[in-house]
């Protein structure tokens, strides 16, 4: 049984990277990412 994941982030200053790993240490096994960038 996979265990899942998901990481977002919404402004410049948040860590993709830093989420993808913590979610690695908790182990999951499957990651739904979701980087959204306004423009406003």
């Amino acid at each position: 049984m996979a265990i899942v994941g998901y990481a977002r982030v919404s402004s410049i200053g948040q860590s993709l990277e830093l989420q993808i790993e913590k979610l690695k240490t908790y182990g999951c096994t499957a990651l739904f990412l979701n980087p959204i960038w306004s423009a406003s």
